[in-house]
């Protein structure tokens, strides 16, 4: 497991972020620990391994299984901003 976070930078990040989307077999995006631009790039990479992914827009583990689910099921990547995790 790789963290990405926006901070990190320099030429090894988007190889890197590349070789751990490729080797997943589920992508979930933590958009609140990554930036915008990392957020994009994984979700694009993984589009074009087409691998399963979503994003989780809290650290919950609802949300999280949510995103899975979401994956899984090959539904929309983004969580709708109402929906609500009981």
């Amino acid at each position: 497991r790789k963290v990405f976070d926006g901070e990190a930078s320099g030429k090894g990040i988007e190889s890197d972020l590349l070789t751990a989307v490729k080797h997943a077999d589920i992508v979930i995006v933590m958009l609140h620990s990554v930036s915008h631009e990392t957020a994009n790039k994984a979700i694009t990479n993984a589009k074009n391994f087409d691998k399963l992914v979503a994003t989780s827009n809290i650290n919950s583990p609802l949300s999280i299984e949510a995103a899975i689910l979401r994956a899984l099921n090959r539904e929309p990547i983004y969580q709708q901003s109402s929906h609500i995790v009981e």
